[in-house]
């Protein structure tokens, strides 16, 4: 019997689509599998049809997270994972660029977690598995001190020791 393959999407995907993966991005590049502005329609997938989403440099371009994170929530499996990875709020291409619409923390996604005080903004629901601030090589040594105290670093050090991104890990409740 042939062990079923992992299904993963990577939405946003652009030119360097994950490997093995559907693409989706509103620009019609090489790589990408499916057209769609996401953003004003739903994910063109069945319910429960993905093992694994993946956003990467994606997330901070969407106008309304909580919408998109309900079709992620809808298009997942049962114990499917999304993976996200995008700037931290304290590096300058965070605003920069002038097509992000927002800058995230380390509680960011929070708001889709139970046991979170402002959890009513959406209905759908993950487990933080694994976060991590992440620093540029010149200021690595930073990174275990962030990370260990991670509302420290964000409300007292960010400005002077400006992190790159943030990695997320979530696996979805259903």
């Amino acid at each position: 019997m042939e062990k079923e393959r992992m299904r993963i999407l990577d939405i946003g995907c652009g030119r360097e689509k994950y490997p093995a993966a559907v693409g989706i991005d509103k620009a019609n590049l090489p790589g990408v599998d499916v057209v769609i502005d996401f953003e004003k329609k739903k994910l063109p997938f069945s319910d429960n049809s993905f093992d694994m989403v993946v956003l990467k440099h994606t997330i901070e371009h969407v106008e309304d997270i909580g919408r998109l994170m309900a079709e992620i929530h809808r298009v997942l499996k049962k114990g499917g994972k999304v993976v996200i990875h995008t700037p931290h709020f304290s590096h300058p291409s965070s605003f920069s660029d002038i097509t992000h619409k927002h800058h995230l923390t380390y509680d960011s996604f929070n708001y889709f977690t139970a046991g979170e005080k402002y959890n009513y903004y959406s209905g759908v629901r993950f487990k933080i598995i694994r976060r991590r601030i992440i620093f540029s090589r010149v200021l690595k040594i930073v990174e275990p001190f962030a990370n260990l105290a991670p509302k420290i670093y964000e409300n007292y050090f960010s400005h002077i020791f400006p992190a790159w991104q943030i990695y997320f890990e979530m696996e979805v409740e259903k």
